[in-house]
């Protein structure tokens, strides 16, 4: 959400604060309880939005580079295995195939580096029997493939996630239109009772004011939002 959205959710959070403490007083309202009740569902549906989109999607980068790094490292471990059985036995076909080095692995693009490693894989694999006497067995070559595989999967997770908050953003802003909709036909109704129940619609009325927030830092460099006197009722 943008400061805007916090802004108009906080009032509305306010708004519901102060129409439940004074429910005895519009109770009977029919028409403003209807509306009241379908206002408490967008908001609801508001605050649900809101906590998908603020989901951190870093566990998910971190994730993939753990698993990159895991990669990586098995992969560097049979490369050895296959660097000292090619030289010994005068293989330069395997030897230029693998001349894989941590940089190049480290700094590969997401969609190559899972196939410079599936290469080194199958490499080994060929000559799998002819490697033990060189410190890479059949586990090596599992656990790698498994890592792979691994990494493949987390290497999608952050791009759908980023996807998936772009939609709520997007429906962030039709719920607020929406909800905008029903406090129009919400704030005539409290009008209503202006003669019998001031006090309430002078407290509705200021919860409907939107403060607007005012970002900084303070002394300590930690970021801080400040209220702005100013408020509009949106």
């Amino acid at each position: 959400m943008d400061s805007n959205q916090e802004n108009f959710l906080s009032m509305c959070v306010t708004l519901q604060e102060t129409a439940n403490s004074n429910n005895q007083v519009w109770n009977n309202l029919t028409a403003f309880a209807n509306k009241y009740s379908v206002f408490n569902t967008k908001v609801s549906e508001l605050n649900s939005l809101k906590e998908v989109q603020e989901k951190n999607i870093t566990g998910f980068a971190v994730d993939k580079s753990n698993r990159k790094s895991g990669m990586i490292e098995k992969t560097l471990k049979v490369i050895a295995g296959l660097k000292a059985y090619s030289l010994d036995k005068n293989d330069p076909v395997i030897l230029n195939e693998i001349s894989y080095t941590r940089s190049k692995l480290e700094s590969a693009r997401d969609e190559e580096v899972a196939s410079k490693c599936q290469i080194v894989h199958d490499r080994a694999n060929s000559v799998l029997t002819l490697l033990a006497d060189y410190g890479i067995v059949a586990d090596d070559l599992t656990e790698l493939q498994s890592s792979i595989g691994n990494y493949s999967v987390s290497s999608q997770l952050p791009s759908s996630k980023i996807d998936e908050r772009q939609a709520v953003t997007a429906r962030i802003s039709d719920v607020i239109n929406e909800i905008k909709e029903i406090l129009g036909v919400m704030d005539n109704l409290v009008n209503t009772l202006n003669d019998k129940k001031p006090d309430f619609v002078l407290k509705y009325n200021n919860s409907r004011a939107v403060n607007a927030l005012k970002g900084g830092r303070s002394s300590n460099g930690e970021s801080k939002t400040v209220a702005n006197p100013s408020a509009v009722k949106q």
